[in-house]
């Protein structure tokens, strides 16, 4: 018998903005929010490849999702 091996597929690791965010000692519960009084809608962006570069680098930078970066410089929680 051959020796065969699983090949496993490498697993990358993703970068800090699409990581699901934590926030210890609140439980996730479906269409109840978490960080706001209000649950988010999922919306469509349009983006040059400049500004898409621009909106990683900044949520990187504050270690958030490129999503939450938007909602926390739009409700003024982050002042760049």
């Amino acid at each position: 018998m051959a020796d065969r091996k699983k090949k496993r597929k490498k697993i990358e690791e993703r970068p800090l903005f699409q990581r699901k965010q934590r926030h210890p000692g609140k439980k996730c519960v479906k269409n109840e929010p978490i960080f706001y009084d209000e649950l988010k809608k999922r919306i469509s962006l349009t983006l040059t490849p400049t500004a898409i570069d621009i909106l990683t680098e900044l949520a990187e930078k504050h270690g958030i999702s490129r999503s939450e970066y938007l909602e926390q410089k739009l409700r003024g929680i982050i002042n760049d």
